[in-house]
């Protein structure tokens, strides 16, 4: 029965303001909670105070805009000054860096905002993997019940769209998700399953990190309200659980003449081999999860489902981040407390964490139950501590014998069973490996190694299936025979085996280098030292293979004959990447080369070595599905760079129109099935687009290579790099998170996960990621001058001129570094230290694309010709440069008042990206030049992309040109307000900005105005640093 307690006048009072307060946020972003705040006289009043400051503070994390308890000391002083104000406010903003996937600890929130943090949650990062742990007393405070009730109405039901899948119906729920199935319509409708949660979890970062045949896999992570979305595949509905209580309903003397059928997920388990089948399957998951630090601690038969072959899939790494520990509402409804070991059980009182083998005896737990069909431990109930302590008494009690439920078990199995259900660890199985070993010895009818083999009939049984011929008397001749022949072949097959085993190891280690070469070659912005090291360990390779040239009988050929068919086509596709990525080096020095001359004996060499990639690959086959488009495409690009080059009469055999790509393309108009999907060629597709700049194209490769290669660290790392390029930088994140994960030993994904997170100006998240990198390659250049980019935002101007200045010491040369220095040391007094560097990086000639960028806009204001010639050099290596075009079009707009050259550039940055700065700063030089209408489109243009502040500011503009002179347009002063509203920061540069004259001095205008700024003096923001990027 439901209870309705009546509500107090004050309860009414505090939802009323909260209400009010929640909704104009909604409604207005830039709202100010100063207005709602009432008067510090009463508890009531503080209370109302607190609430309100903590749903300010949470509405600014969510928008982005992260504030902490300084920011509040600086605005709302005499309510910080009240302890208890100080206190929730804190919590809540350490709550709100949870949930952020911060770096953050309780004892650092204590030191620093000098508040008692002992009964907070604990925030430990002291591994990969983040973990929120509870004090004896504690209960979470993530997902409490009442928040899962707040936001149950988020929960989608059968039809609604979720992104870009639909919901088909809902499989099931638990304390706090619900599972549906849904069709992703994005990708012909497929089946999938979607788990929705309250919040983040951390089973993703589990599963990108479990890539196991029996572990549930997934597809993506994504986003929804308050929701946290998993996708996964769908292999059907029926877990352990739903056979056994189907199996409840079936005699056991008829489920012993069951017969498999293909889609009977339930015979498997009524005879002891299906049984065992179904628990090595889950073994071997396990030992997979162990060997990478996750332990499952909530193994029970609901959480293995059962597809349509029978094979099993671990589900629900839920529990494997301590989350749920202290809920006991959620152990005890969820079924999980039955399978628990006794030390899980007691780690639920003392807070100790579950150890592996705590999931190897709630395994045991599970064999039993499906080979008696009961479970071991009697049902009990009670208080959840008492409950407890009679579980745990159970539980060091000795079993009987599980013959007893089910005589057809094998004396072996019964011991092993009550190995794994041992009352002390010690005398249980030590790891996931050592229970396969005793399972798989079984099925192959062998004594078993780690558990008692108590039945001398037994093994005398399974000697005797392993041998069925050996006592018969032709048997023994025969034997005799063999020995002798086995003696005078095994010299020579040792002699071969050897000399196969030294070929496939080197074959191994030269693979081993691909993964590496491949993200460094994709990604043209590789500090100087880590493509000299590249470059060097590709020559190394090509030299020691001879493959400019390969001889016949040469290293080559010798490594070659040693191997089978399909070892020899690895042999080759591996080489010929090697030679492809050499090209590609080549094909990107060209691009940086400042002289013609320079530019042209690079494409030579790039397409010397691009031929001899696609001669190796034709000697080893003709057929086209080991072809490689990628290194035709490279063909292409190196034709038409080099037409008015004399090339070699073999280098011209191939026109444009001619090479193997274009006639593949022009056959799979004919014949659909045509394709080039092979891995290797869809690695090389990938790292040629990228260094082409061509992120769409790059991901059309990558998306498909990751679901077929989830498990290539090198397939994430590549995908990151092209949704960065596409400025998708939640989702590269995501992907260098995996890479991250499954490469630990690597400085590529911390370095690139950085700059994917100061993109999204996640200045602290990228430091730590930039510390990382440097931790694991000392020096690195690349991860230098980005953390100084990072300190920079945080306005920590000494600590990003002392990593410049480390920078340079460590070899770096780009021009940037100076010029960024430079405007550094001019921050910080140092004047002269500031014109050496900016005079040492005008005389530099740059080798990079962002380089030429720099430097053309540090001469913008006195040489804007010569600007312009150092932009059209950046977009000469990049063509698709939004930077260089953008700041092209800045400089003939802006500084030389050439409007036309200025749309132009806008005109081919629209082309590739499409963003709504792009139109509306295209509006703004179509309206000086009165082309009204079209000004007017570029804004609804814009506006249909993005309503950011500095887009409604332009759109402002253009509407202030177009409009009659003196009479500003209401569309001008609307934009103008809703611009300001969002960034009060603005109002200065209305004030100033010529395009706005037309109305700068209405009333209606000044009053906008001067609420902005008076507004913005409040708030005392200030602004951020952004080194790299032009004012428009």
């Amino acid at each position: 029965m439901l209870t309705d307690f009546a509500r107090s006048e004050f309860e009414r009072r505090l939802d009323a303001a909260v209400d009010a307060f929640e909704q104009h946020c909604r409604d207005n972003p830039s709202v100010d909670v100063r207005d709602y705040l009432p008067q510090l006289t009463t508890d009531e009043n503080r209370r109302v105070a607190i609430e309100l400051l903590c749903v300010d503070l949470q509405y600014h994390w969510q928008r982005g805009n992260a504030r902490s308890i300084v920011d509040y000391e600086r605005e709302f002083p005499e309510w910080l000054a009240d302890k208890l104000v100080r206190d929730e406010l804190a919590f809540e903003a350490y709550r709100q860096s949870v949930r952020a996937g911060e770096p953050i600890d309780r004892e650092s929130f204590a030191l620093q905002y000098g508040v008692d943090t002992q009964d907070w949650p604990t925030w430990n990062t002291a591994s990969d993997e983040s973990h929120l742990t509870f004090n004896e007393h504690n209960t979470p405070r993530e997902l409490q019940e009442w928040e899962w009730l707040e936001h149950i109405d988020a929960f989608p039901v059968q039809g609604d769209q979720v992104g870009e899948f639909t919901i088909e119906c809902e499989l099931g729920r638990g304390a706090f998700a619900i599972v549906y199935r849904a069709k992703q319509v994005d990708l012909a409708d497929r089946p999938v399953v979607l788990k929705m949660t309250i919040g983040k979890s951390i089973e993703p970062s589990h599963l990108a990190r479990l890539v196991h045949t029996h572990i549930m896999p997934i597809h993506s992570v994504h986003s929804h309200d308050v929701l946290q979305v998993i996708c996964m595949p769908y292999l059907g509905r029926t877990t352990v659980q739903h056979a056994l209580n189907l199996r409840e309903a079936v005699p056991r003397a008829l489920a012993r003449n069951t017969t498999v059928r293909p889609g009977n997920t339930t015979a498997g388990l009524e005879t002891v081999d299906g049984c065992l089948r179904i628990i090595e399957c889950l073994a071997e998951a396990l030992e997979h999860s162990h060997g990478r630090g996750i332990v499952h601690s909530d193994l029970k038969p609901a959480n293995v489902l059962l597809a349509d072959d029978g094979s099993p899939l671990l589900m629900d790494f839920n529990l494997a981040d301590d989350f749920y520990q202290g809920n006991r509402a959620y152990l005890i409804a969820g079924g999980t407390l039955p399978y628990l070991s006794p030390e899980h059980l007691q780690s639920l009182q003392s807070g100790e964490r579950p150890t592996c083998q705590s999931d190897l005896y709630s395994l045991g737990v599970i064999l039993y139950q499906l080979l008696a069909g009961t479970l071991p431990f009697p049902h009990r109930q009670g208080d959840f501590d008492s409950l407890i302590d009679q579980m745990i008494a159970d539980r060091q009690q000795p079993q009987g014998s599980i013959q007893t439920h089910n005589p057809d078990v094998p004396p072996s199995i019964g011991a092993l069973v009550s190995k794994l259900l041992a009352p002390q660890v010690s005398d249980r199985y030590d790891s996931a490996t050592s229970l396969l070993t005793d399972l798989r010895r079984h099925r192959q009818d062998r004594p078993l190694l780690h558990a008692e083999n108590p039945s001398w009939s037994e093994r005398l049984a399974k000697f005797s299936r392993r041998h069925p011929r050996l006592t018969s008397g032709s048997y023994v001749g025969m034997l005799s025979a063999f020995l002798i022949a086995v003696l005078a072949l095994w010299s020579y097959s040792a002699w071969q085996q050897a000399r196969l085993t030294r070929a496939n190891m080197r074959i191994s280690e030269v693979a081993e280098s691909l993964p590496g070469l491949r993200a460094i070659y994709s990604y043209p912005a590789s500090d100087a030292a880590t493509m000299s090291a590249a470059n060097l360990r590709l020559q190394e390779v090509i030299d020691e293979y001879q493959l400019d040239a390969p001889a016949q009988g040469g290293p080559f050929v010798a490594v070659h004959s040693q191997l089978s068919p399909t070892e020899r086509q690895k042999w080759t596709d591996t080489l010929s990447e090697y030679l492809f990525l050499a090209a590609t080096h080549w094909q990107q020095q060209g691009r940086n080369a400042a002289t013609h001359e320079l530019r042209q004996q690079a494409w030579t060499r790039a397409m010397q070595l691009n031929r001899q990639a696609d001669r190796l690959l034709h000697a080893s086959t003709s057929t086209a599905e080991h072809r490689s488009a990628a290194i035709d495409l490279q063909h292409e690009w190196l034709v038409e760079q080099l037409s008015d080059v004399e090339l070699s009469v073999s280098d011209l055999t191939h026109s444009v129109q001619q090479t193997p790509a274009a006639n593949a393309r022009n056959a799979a108009e004919v014949n659909p099935t045509v394709t080039f999907q092979a891995p290797a060629d869809l690695y090389q597709q990938a790292v040629f687009h990228l260094s082409q700049t061509d992120f769409s194209r790059a991901v059309e490769a990558l998306e498909p290579l990751r679901d077929r290669a989830p498990h290539d660290p090198s397939v994430w790392l590549l995908l990151g790099n092209a949704y960065a390029g596409a400025e998708r930088f939640a989702e590269a994140e995501g992907c260098y998170s995996v890479c991250l994960s499954m490469w630990p030993e690597s400085h590529l994904g911390p370095l690139y996960r950085g700059i994917a997170r100061l993109q999204q100006h996640r200045a602290a998240a990228a430091i730590a990621d930039f510390d990382l990198a440097l931790t694991r390659l000392p020096g690195l250049v690349s991860a230098l001058i980005n953390r100084a980019a990072a300190r920079g935002e945080l306005g920590d101007t000494a600590g990003a001129e002392a990593d410049l200045t480390q920078a340079i010491a460590c070899g770096a040369t780009q021009t940037r570094v100076y010029l960024l220095r430079a405007n550094l040391r001019r921050e910080l007094g140092n004047l002269q230290g500031a014109a050496e560097d900016e005079q040492r990086g005008l005389e530099l000639t740059p080798t990079d694309e962002v380089s030429w960028v720099q430097r053309g806009l540090a001469q913008a204001k006195l040489d804007p010709q010569a600007a312009i010639q150092d932009l059209l050099e950046a977009a000469r290596i990049n063509p698709r440069s939004r930077l260089a075009w953008r700041n092209l079009a800045y400089v003939y707009g802006e500084r030389l008042k050439e409007l036309e050259p200025a749309i132009e550039c806008l005109d081919r940055l629209i082309v590739d990206h499409q963003h709504a700065d792009d139109y509306v700063s295209r509006g703004v030089y179509r309206a000086r030049l009165g082309h009204d209408l079209a000004a007017i489109a570029d804004v609804e243009a814009a506006l249909a992309r993005a309503r950011s502040a500095k887009v409604l500011f332009q759109a402002a503009c253009i509407y202030s040109l177009i409009s009659a002179e003196g009479q500003p347009a209401e569309a001008a002063l609307a934009y103008l307000e809703a611009a300001l509203a969002l960034d009060p920061s603005w109002s200065r540069a209305a004030k100033l900005d010529p395009d706005l004259e037309n109305m700068q001095a209405s009333s209606t205008f000044q009053t906008i105005v001067a609420a902005a700024q008076a507004r913005y003096q409040r708030l005392q923001q200030t602004p951020l640093s952004r080194p790299f990027v032009a004012p428009d």
